[in-house]
């Protein structure tokens, strides 16, 4: 009997993993995705200024709920309105730091720290088109990412949760 409960627990557990939400197309592998921008006012580009870029999008599409988080580097003191399909998500935080604080490439520890302007929204199921626009530029050009994450679905930690109390009920008994 102790087999069977112990059984059961592991195909609860194991039913956890595929209620999570799929990963995103072009951004699969959960790094972040970097864009350069010119002075305030300028699109997201796909190169630095100076290279005549071109407007930077990111377009993928989710199956479940997934997270969005912008991250500014390099230099400090940059400020984004964020766009999904034409609509303002909104803006990310103002920087604590001044433009002579430099993360170079680490959008993980810029994401981090309130030197840095970041944000992070909830995207639902559905296509997205990911565009931004600096509202404040302190050093007049820079470099920033995105990076979109699966959220686990409501059902995942009930399902969780299921699993969890079923082997403490398992353990219990082993005990008695």
């Amino acid at each position: 009997m102790k087999i069977v409960n112990t059984l059961i627990a592991a195909a609860l557990a194991a039913a956890v993993l595929p209620a999570q939400a799929d990963t995103v197309t072009p951004v699969t592998d959960q790094s972040w995705n970097q864009f350069f921008f010119a002075d305030s006012g300028s699109a997201w580009l796909d190169d630095f200024a100076f290279n005549s870029p071109g407007v930077q999008s990111f377009t993928f599409t989710l199956s479940g709920p997934a997270a969005l988080k912008v991250a500014d580097a390099g230099l400090a003191g940059d400020v984004f309105q964020v766009y999904d399909n034409g609509s303002l998500l909104g803006a990310t935080s103002q920087p604590a730091g001044s433009f002579a604080n430099d993360a170079g490439v680490d959008f993980d520890a810029a994401f981090a720290s309130p030197l840095w302007s970041h944000g992070q929204w909830v995207l639902g199921a559905g296509e997205h088109v990911i565009t931004g626009v600096v509202s404040f530029s302190a050093a007049g050009a820079g470099i920033g990412a995105l990076q979109v994450s699966p959220v686990p679905e409501p059902a995942t930690y009930a399902l969780l949760l299921a699993g969890l109390g079923l082997v403490s009920v398992v353990a219990r008994r082993r005990r008695a």
